[in-house]
């Protein structure tokens, strides 16, 4: 890869990450497929708005069909979206579309039956590049041992603003570092923006749901691979993230496996930290030359423009794990 063609892609990576302020793609719902709620206690309301009645209460895993989306838009949570109207078991009404899923899908895993859903945001914080040093002193001894240790991730010791997209943990602790400046600070000058994606992603059996959470810079697609390899359903999530000085552009693969997510493999398109750089090609079951149960990888490692090695090898499912052929 030149350094022309670098930057080339690091400009699609950022035209392709949507900025909203802490929302989501919009989702285009099937009315005919059936969605889930992702979170407990959601109302079913007969108008679509906050103070109108409620009908009735949904569970996470319950489902739902779209009927028609309202031109009514709120934040909620955090989270901004419409009312939609929808056909539940328990009555039709109107339910706020930041609780319901944009996937699902019927899978089979390890001889058990799952369905399989998620709900994916994109989510952009700004910051003061620097706060105020008397602002940040009288305040600081007022903020509880969590917001202080939260704080401290993000400023240095002169109170210089500083971050790296790892230094992320889960959405509620930016959510939370944003209420602090804004509360606290007052500060106008918002001159830094993180930008990042949030999954939610849930399956459900007759054992019950489990969910997992990711929080990369941005989720690029969820897939699923479905007879590719035996006795498995892999399920995998394709994300960027961008740090100070690294860029990542990899595929996450997930099987269900005692009842929770594991993670079985990274697999990296693009990496890049400093003058090195690794470049990928995967070829899945499915894929034209494919192999059954078996993930054929090519790849390049450079030093600036130098090809310093190309390698082949394969990950091969031996019906628990990924095990490497050269």
């Amino acid at each position: 890869m030149t350094k022309s063609q670098f930057w080339v892609l690091m400009g699609l990576i950022l035209l392709n990450t949507n900025i909203y302020s802490l929302s989501y793609f919009e989702p285009a719902f099937d009315s005919k497929q059936t969605q889930f709620i992702i979170d407990s206690n959601v109302n079913i309301r007969d108008k679509p708005s906050i103070q109108a009645n409620i009908l009735g209460k949904l569970q996470k895993g319950d489902p739902v069909k779209i009927i028609n989306k309202t031109e009514i838009k709120i934040v909620s949570e955090q989270i901004s979206d419409w009312f939609y109207e929808v056909e539940t078991p328990k009555g039709n009404g109107y339910v706020f579309g930041g609780f319901i899923s944009d996937f699902s899908k019927e899978i089979e895993s390890s001889g058990k039956k799952y369905t399989l859903f998620s709900k994916q945001y994109n989510i952009s914080i700004a910051y003061p590049d620097k706060i105020n040093s008397t602002a940040f002193d009288s305040v600081y001894s007022k903020l509880s041992e969590d917001d202080r240790e939260l704080i401290k991730r993000w400023y240095t010791e002169d109170n210089q603003f500083y971050t790296n997209y790892y230094q992320i943990e889960n959405l509620d602790q930016a959510v939370s570092l944003d209420k602090i400046i804004s509360k606290y600070f007052n500060s106008t000058d918002k001159n830094r923006k993180i930008d990042f994606s949030k999954l939610k992603l849930l399956a459900k059996s007759n054992k019950g749901i489990i969910e997992t959470e990711y929080l990369p810079n941005k989720i690029k697609k969820l897939k699923v691979y479905e007879n590719a390899f035996d006795n498995v359903t892999i399920i995998s999530i394709h994300q960027v993230s961008i740090g100070e000085a690294e860029i990542n552009d990899d595929e996450l693969l997930y099987v269900i496996e005692n009842n929770q997510f594991t993670r079985k493999r990274r697999l990296s398109y693009y990496s890049q930290s400093g003058i090195y750089q690794g470049l990928n090609k995967f070829v899945f079951p499915n894929d034209i030359g494919g192999k059954k149960n078996t993930i054929i990888i090519k790849g390049e490692n450079l030093t600036g423009n130098t090809v310093d090695i190309t390698y082949q090898l394969e990950l091969v499912w031996n019906g628990k794990d990924f095990i490497e052929k050269k």
